[in-house]
């Protein structure tokens, strides 16, 4: 199955001490709180799913430049989600990028943890190290060359979209109703996306998928806020269409589309 969270904000002191998003009202302290967040994750997303994050996963309070620990509390709290193949759309908290002499490099320390997949050098295709460690297509047959292999990384700063084909769908067991639907998975809410604007009789052609808000945005007919504080835990990609299909029903029939 496909899931889709964000806005952990793990280790986030501010949040418990303000009532910024009704977690102070939840928790009584941060190990508490991240304690939660990761076993409900584990709990929803099992290791042969594909997670999709969308972004602000810690807010240690460290030094602005200390980078490499900020590097290692992220890998701490990675290692204990269960689930390895993790698509990273990151948000403004999460430092992808460092400013060095006036020029902002990626943080390839922090890049590497999301380098799940690898693409075979001999026919080229894409398999999820952690559950097909060779290729299946060619091994045997035109030469393996795994020292060869091209990583593929999976941060994807501006964001990432894919389409439910037939195949993805019977792979995930998604009803064959979703079958063309496109997914846009960003950290910020938009106002418009790839396909927002059709429909088909008030169900959608593309949707948005987000995060950073917090649940303090009202949302559109065919888009929905994934904030963790929202749901208190993962939402899978069906969970997603039907409460999107629902909504936009509603809307639909008050001609709101």
């Amino acid at each position: 199955m496909i899931w889709h969270s964000g806005d952990y904000h793990a280790k986030h002191k501010n949040l418990l001490e303000g009532n910024y998003d009704g977690r102070r009202d939840k928790f009584s302290s941060i190990t508490e709180m991240d304690n939660y967040i990761i076993d409900s994750t584990n709990q929803y997303v099992k290791t042969t799913d594909l997670f999709i994050y969308h972004g602000d996963f810690i807010l240690p309070p460290i030094p602005k430049h200390d980078t490499y620990w900020y590097n290692q509390v992220f890998k701490e709290y990675l290692s204990r989600i269960n689930c390895k193949a993790i698509l990273f759309v990151s948000g403004n908290h999460d430092r992808t990028h460092l400013k060095s002499h006036g020029i902002y490099t990626p943080n390839w320390e922090l890049w590497d943890l999301f380098r799940w997949e690898k693409q075979c050098f001999t026919c080229g295709h894409l398999r999820n190290i952690h559950l097909q460690p060779d290729c299946n297509l060619c091994k045997n047959k035109r030469g393996w060359q795994p020292e060869k292999d091209r990583w593929i990384e999976h941060m994807h700063p501006m964001g990432y979209e894919y389409k439910l084909t037939k195949a993805l769908n019977q792979a995930h067991g998604i009803p064959r109703e979703y079958d063309g639907v496109t997914v846009d998975c960003t950290h910020y809410a938009q106002r418009v996306w790839n396909k927002s604007h059709y429909n088909r009789q008030g169900r959608a052609v593309g949707i948005s998928v987000s995060g950073h808000s917090h649940g303090k945005l009202e949302p559109l007919p065919y888009s929905i806020d994934v904030g963790f504080n929202i749901w208190n835990r993962p939402l899978s990609i069906v969970e997603i269409l039907e409460i999107i299909k629902e909504r936009a029903s509603m809307s639909f029939n008050k001609g709101a589309i």
